[in-house]
């Protein structure tokens, strides 16, 4: 996983003209981090937290 971001970010900064690339700045890096963190974060909490408030709704239906 480690190896394929480094590949990214080479690609990408020194990729030039072969990959049709331009060297992204600093700013632009950290929104590109804080916006994919962000989906992973979230994509998290749906795989983890949805499922147990589903249960949760499916119980007092059947309790009912």
């Amino acid at each position: 996983m480690a190896a394929i971001v480094v590949l990214q970010v080479f690609i990408v900064q020194f990729g030039g003209s072969v990959f049709n690339t331009v060297p992204l700045s600093i700013e632009q890096w950290v929104k590109i981090v804080g916006a994919t963190a962000s989906i992973l974060v979230i994509g998290f909490l749906v795989r983890t937290v949805y499922p147990r408030i589903k249960l949760g709704y499916t119980k007092e239906v059947i309790n009912r």
